[in-house]
C-alpha cells in the first residue's frame, strides 16, 4: 500500500476518555454483562472492605438488595479519603470512583497494603469500574467528623462532594443501581451473594457480612461470622459429605521475604469427589491454579508416606486420585502480587505460590499427623482402600471416550463432566492411560496444554 492509497488521517483516531472505554467495552472489565458480570462488581465494592478489614480498619459490613433493585454495601471502616488528592483538586472519593486503578494501601506496621498482599483494586480496577457500569451511584462517607455526601450517573458526578452533618462514626456506604444499558439482566440470585457472603466472613476471619433482601417477604437479615475451619463444615454439612475423622485439619504459615502467606483447612469425608475451593487474598479463582496445585502435590505425598511408615503400604506409590478423593479442602493465599489468566481473576498463575503452598502443607500436615496418630490412621486406611479398587477397562474407556480428537486435548475437569466419572477417579484412570502410552499429558512447558498452565490430556499418536 501507498500513501496516497492510505485515507488514515490524525482526526480518525479515536480516544475514549475517562470511563467511556469501560462502558463501550465492559467486558474486558468484568468478563461479561450477564449476571456472572452483575455479580462482579457486587464482589468488587465488597473487596474493597474485605482490605480495610484485614488491615483491622473494619469489623462490619451490610450488604443490601433494595426494592428497586439497587444494591447498597456499608462498613464501618476508616471511611474512603474526603481529602483532595494531587493537582486535579478532586477529593479522594471522587478519584477512586472516578479513576481505574485507583484505591486506598492500608497500612500496618511498616507493611504495605494489609501488610502481605496488593488492594483489591490493584488487579480489578477498583470501584471506577461499578460506577461507569452503574445507572446511577451514591456515595455516603463518614469521617473527619461529618458525613460526606456525592452522587454520580453512569460514572459523571452530579455535584462536587458535600459536606453534611456532624458525626463521631466512621465508614462507607456505596449504594449503586447497575445499568440496564449494559447488562442483560439486572436481577440479583440472592441465593449465589449469600454463598459468597459466607466465603468472604470465614475467610477474613475478622468481619462478619449482614445480607438483608428487600425484595419481597422473608428478607430477614442474615449474619455470617466464622473462620476456614467452620467454612470445611459448611462444605460438608451442605453437602451431606460425611466426616471420617473428627477434626478438621486447619494450617498456616508465611513467608515475610516473598509477602506470602497460605491459609488451609481440610477433612476428609466418604465422598467419592474431591471438593477443594481455592482463594487468593479471599478472591475466589474458580479454575484454580498454583495454589492448588501446591496442596495436592503436598497432601499426595504426606499421606502416602505416612501410609507406609505405618505399613498399611510397602511402599508410597500413591497418586492424586488416590489421596484426594473424599477430601474437602479450602486454600487461601494472601500476597502482594498475584497474576491472574484474565480480568475475572478465576485461575493463579504464580509459579512460587506452589512452591510454597506446599512447604507449608507439607509441613504442616506431616506435623498434624504425628500429632493425631488414631486419626492419622483412619485417612492413610481410607487411601489405600481407594488405591486398592481397580482401574477398570470401562472407566479406562469412558475416559478415552470424553477426550476430543484434537491436539488441545481436555482437563481433568473435562474429562470428569464428560465421562461422569469423579474427578480422583479421572486421574487415577489418566494415570493408568499415561503410564501404559495411550494418553500423553501436554503443558505450556511443553508447548501445549493451555495459556494458564493446566495439564491438558491427548490421545497418544498411533
Amino acid at each position: 500500500m501507498t500513501d496516497e492509497q492510505t485515507n488514515d488521517k490524525p482526526s480518525d483516531i479515536v480516544v475514549l476518555e475517562g470511563l467511556e472505554a469501560v462502558r463501550k467495552r465492559p467486558g474486558m472489565y468484568i468478563g461479561s454483562t450477564n449476571e456472572r458480570g452483575l455479580r462482579h462488581i457486587v464482589y468488587t465494592v465488597l473487596d474493597r472492605v474485605v482490605d480495610e478489614a484485614s488491615a483491622g480498619c473494619a469489623r462490619q459490613a451490610g450488604v443490601t438488595i433494595l426494592a428497586d433493585g439497587g444494591l447498597r454495601v456499608a462498613d464501618d471502616g476508616c471511611g474512603l479519603p474526603v481529602e483532595v488528592m494531587g493537582t486535579d483538586g478532586v477529593p479522594g472519593v471522587e478519584a477512586i470512583l472516578t479513576t481505574l486503578n485507583c484505591g486506598v494501601n492500608y497500612w500496618i506496621a511498616g507493611h504495605e497494603a494489609v501488610s502481605l498482599h496488593h488492594p483489591a483494586w490493584l488487579y480489578d480496577l477498583g470501584l471506577a469500574v461499578v460506577n461507569a457500569l452503574s445507572e446511577r451511584l451514591e456515595v455516603e462517607v463518614r469521617r473527619q467528623g461529618h458525613v460526606w455526601r456525592q452522587s454520580y450517573r453512569r460514572g459523571i458526578p452530579d455535584a462536587p462532594l458535600a459536606k453534611g452533618e456532624a458525626t463521631d462514626m466512621t465508614g462507607t456506604v456505596i449504594t449503586f443501581w447497575a445499568d440496564p444499558e449494559i447488562f442483560s439482566t439486572t436481577w440479583y440470585d440472592a441465593d449465589i451473594l449469600r454463598a459468597r457472603f459466607r466465603q468472604l466472613a470465614c475467610l477474613s476471619g475478622r468481619m462478619c457480612v449482614t445480607f438483608t433482601d428487600e425484595r419481597g417477604p422473608g428478607g430477614e437479615p442474615i449474619t455470617y461470622c466464622g473462620d476456614l475451619a467452620d467454612y470445611v463444615a459448611y462444605l460438608n454439612q451442605s453437602r451431606n459429605n460425611h466426616p471420617i475423622h473428627e477434626d478438621i485439619i486447619v494450617l498456616e504459615a508465611e513467608d515475610p521475604d516473598q509477602r506470602m502467606k497460605a491459609q488451609v483447612a481440610m477433612q476428609w469425608t466418604t465422598s467419592d469427589e474431591e471438593l477443594l475451593e481455592t482463594f487468593v487474598n479471599t478472591i475466589l479463582t474458580s479454575q484454580g491454579g498454583t495454589h492448588a496445585e501446591g496442596l495436592r502435590d503436598a497432601v499426595t505425598d504426606v499421606v502416602a508416606r505416612h501410609a507406609q511408615r505405618i505399613g498399611l503400604r510397602e511402599d508410597h506409590d500413591l497418586g492424586e486420585g488416590d489421596v484426594c478423593q473424599g477430601l474437602t479442602a479450602v486454600v487461601n493465599v494472601m500476597m502482594y502480587d498475584p497474576h491472574f489468566a484474565g480480568p475475572t481473576r478465576e485461575y493463579l498463575n504464580n509459579p512460587t505460590v506452589r512452591t510454597f503452598v506446599a512447604k507449608v502443607v507439607g509441613e504442616g500436615l506431616s506435623t498434624w499427623l504425628a500429632s493425631h496418630p488414631d486419626q492419622a490412621e483412619v485417612i492413610a486406611r481410607h487411601v489405600t482402600e481407594v488405591a486398592a479398587i481397580p482401574v477398570t477397562p470401562a472407566m479406562q474407556d469412558a475416559v478415552l471416550s470424553a477426550m476430543d480428537d484434537s491436539v488441545v486435548g481436555a482437563t481433568v475437569a473435562k474429562l470428569a463432566v464428560k465421562s461422569g466419572l469423579p474427578s480422583p477417579l479421572v486421574r487415577r484412570t489418566l494415570a493408568v492411560l499415561v503410564k501404559a502410552g495411550r494418553v500423553v499429558p501436554q503443558t505450556e512447558e511443553s508447548g501445549w496444554g493451555d495459556f494458564t498452565g493446566r495439564i491438558r490430556y491427548v490421545m497418544a499418536p498411533v
